[in-house]
């Protein structure tokens, strides 16, 4: 093995070579996510710190402790991203010192984590650094859906090896590949349940001591109990085993742990399992060996919902004795819950809610929306019904709307609906315009000059008529302003036809994917903060596709014209940069990002599916009068109907008239915008008439 994994050869090979290096550094990191500001996640102090973090860095010490590589200098850092910030650029010279070679591992990738792990390790083979990824995400997507998926052929693309499964028997490998410059792009080692690794001769688990100064408790760690427990004075801990229940040792282990406590060792856990009734003497052995508190995926309690999710057998009515049981060993008991299950309504949320709190009655409850991660049942049965899930994976951390149903499983009442839009009305112009309580407010203020109270001066008719007019004119413009806002209300929530919401949720699918694959939202996000530093003819330029970046893309011939526009982006930024004067110099860190956003695209043959995909589309289009207003959001990866469109051509225009520059309002543009303007205010009156007369 030894002679295999020094030299640049495979077993069956010839002699080996001598290593051009002194010293191998391998650097793992846990990545963090990005907020939705597009900011980095860190805390000044963490609060769970990354079980695998410790176990890549336990198999990697006995890498360097068995000598594998012989006299090389083997040195490991260690970075959780959720409390150290990356020091990318000092990682990058430690890569270019003499006689080095250094690898970065991405660890333990969740799927909300991926844009992240990606990014990072994009920086890293920038700059020619080999870079390895693991993690939830990519070993789900390979294992269900393969490793054709879109995400992981990118990450084929630049490079970056992929790990899928457990590397306990392999890491030596792996790490043998990385220092001999032959790494795989895939490295897959659990197509199936035969092909798991034991772990029961694998190394134990390794903190960071440098790492856990950064959580706010060094004594509480994470640990999956199939492969022990770090030794580093950690007296608390999260066991990270997805059911602890279904553990074939967990009679051992807890007795184990109560041996412990008698020999003056306080240990104490808190534990996941599921709501499975549990072995005999389980419960009261958890409480001796020292769980203070479990946490049960009890996920609904609704009937429906569990057999929906293939989980029948699990019986609602027997919930409040399995948590009676664990309350009377005097365990604290925190239940995970589910949003957007099938049979979740908006009726039915709140009474389930009630019933888990007032029945049930856990101690705590989190609540988590339906997020179909690659590798779940749920993502697979959605993709092969071809159900829309928001691409941008940072999203998929439970706390995001993701699949359409969570935002639109209600049933659409017309009566109940226009009765809400109506006390919209009432309560908002009694409280912002006229400026008194809903209940004694009406519309439109009538102010009888000679009418006043005793010990109020009357006005002259001209002071009267001037302060009236004032007073109309603000109300009004008042009143302008809160129609477009109904109006905008009313779009995106009225009741759409069944072919509508059909088209609708095919585009969003399809156009999502190119928004994503184009980085759209980072785009827009950069032009955004660029914005007030560019000067007025940067601005002018750009502008425009920042108007079409929010349009629908309609048909194949609607692609291939926006793919043109885009192209064209390029050469646009790259003329703004040299271009720019003295006073525009503060946003030229800004264009650098967005070519930097741009260069980065990576569309391959993908252009051709998109083309497929419309091709597909244009026999079930909806009337485009009833898709007049429909525009795409990049932030939410959402197509949807609104006036905001409208409304930045209306600011725009008000702004150019601010500024005496009439002669960059476009005419025909201005007659377009009157037209849309004029029918949807016509429509919107007429259908919420209609409504209130109950026709």
């Amino acid at each position: 093995m030894l002679g295999q994994l020094t030299s640049g050869q495979r077993a069956t090979a010839g002699p080996t070579r001598r290593l051009p290096f002194k010293r191998f550094r391998i650097v793992l990191i846990k990545p963090s996510k990005y907020d939705d500001d597009g900011y980095v996640i860190r805390f000044w102090k963490g609060v769970l710190p990354s079980n695998t973090l410790s176990v890549l860095n336990g198999l990697t010490e006995e890498v360097k402790r068995s000598r594998v590589f012989g006299d090389l200098r083997i040195e490991i850092v260690t970075f959780d991203e959720t409390t150290e910030k990356i020091p990318a650029k000092k990682i990058i010279r430690w890569s270019r010192r003499p006689s080095t070679k250094l690898v970065v591992g991405l660890v333990g990738v969740q799927t909300n984590q991926f844009p992240r792990a990606f990014d990072l390790g994009r920086q890293f083979r920038a700059a020619g650094i080999d870079v390895i990824m693991g993690g939830f995400h990519t070993s789900g997507t390979i294992n269900m859906l393969g490793e054709q998926e879109p995400d992981i052929q990118a990450l084929v693309q630049e490079s970056i090896s992929i790990v899928s499964g457990e590397v306990e028997e392999n890491w030596a490998e792996i790490l043998a590949d990385a220092l001999h410059g032959r790494l795989k792009p895939i490295y897959s080692f659990a197509q199936d349940l035969q092909s798991l690794v034991d772990i029961g001769n694998a190394p134990l688990p390794r903190i960071s001591p440098k790492t856990m100064s950064r959580f706010a408790k060094p004594n509480f760690g994470t640990a999956d109990t199939s492969r022990g427990c770090p030794e580093h004075g950690v007296t608390f801990y999260f066991f990270t085993d997805d059911n602890f229940a279904r553990k074939k040792l967990w009679r051992e282990t807890f007795e184990e742990i109560i041996k412990l406590r008698k020999e003056g060792i306080k240990i104490s856990f808190m534990m996941q399992v599921d709501l499975a009734r549990k072995p005999k003497d389980f419960v009261r052995l958890a409480a001796e060996a020292g769980c203070t508190q479990v946490f049960i995926g009890m996920e609904s309690v609704n009937p429906q919902n569990l057999k929906a999710e293939g989980k029948a057998q699990n019986k609602v009515e027997e919930y409040k004795k399995i948590i009676e049981e664990w309350h009377d060993a005097g365990i604290v008991v925190h239940t995970g819950y589910i949003i957007g299950l099938p049979f979740d309504t908006k009726e039915q949320v709140p009474r389930d809610i009630r019933y888990l709190m007032d029945v049930i009655q856990p101690d705590q409850s989190s609540f988590f929306m339906l997020t179909p991660l690659p590798g779940s049942h749920d993502h697979r049965e959605m993709k092969k019904r071809g159900e829309w899930m928001d691409p941008d994976f940072n999203k998929r951390d439970s706390f995001h709307a993701t699949v359409n149903k969570i935002l639109s499983r209600w049933n659409h009442n017309p009566k109940a609906y226009w009765n809400l839009v109506s006390c919209f009305f009432w309560y908002k112009n009694a409280a912002l315009i006229e400026k008194e309580h809903p209940m004694i407010a009406g519309f439109f203020r009538l102010k009888e000059r000679l009418s006043r109270r005793p010990g109020f001066a009357i006005d002259s008719l001209p002071v009267h008529l001037w302060k009236r007019a004032r007073e109309v004119t603000a109300l009004l413009i008042s009143w302008a302003k809160f129609l477009k806002e109904m109006e905008e209300v009313w779009l995106q929530t009225r009741k759409k036809s069944e072919k509508e919401e059909k088209w609708l949720e095919d585009v969003q699918r399809i156009q999502g994917e190119i928004w994503q694959a184009l980085k759209i939202a980072e785009w827009q996000k950069a032009y955004s903060d660029a914005k007030s530093t560019l000067p007025a003819k940067a601005k002018a330029l750009l502008d425009p596709f920042e108007e079409l970046s929010s349009k629908i893309i309609f048909s194949r011939k609607d692609l291939n014209a926006f793919l043109r526009q885009w192209e064209s982006l390029q050469s646009r930024l790259q003329e703004l940069r040299l271009h720019l004067t003295r006073e525009g110099e503060a946003a030229r860190g800004w264009l650098d990002e967005m070519v930097r956003i741009h260069r980065s695209m990576s569309l391959g043959d993908r252009i051709q599916e998109w083309q497929e995909a419309y091709s597909r589309l244009r026999h079930s289009l909806p009337s485009k009068y009833r898709l007049l207003h429909a525009k795409f959001d990049a932030l939410s990866n959402r197509a949807l109907y609104s006036r905001e469109p409208l409304q930045r051509f209306w600011d725009n225009t008000l702004e150019q008239v601010r500024g005496m520059r009439i002669w960059n309002i476009d005419l025909g543009k201005l007659t377009t915008s009157l037209i849309k303007d004029f029918f949807l205010t016509t429509y919107f009156a007429i259908t919420y008439r209609s409504a209130s007369r109950g026709e």
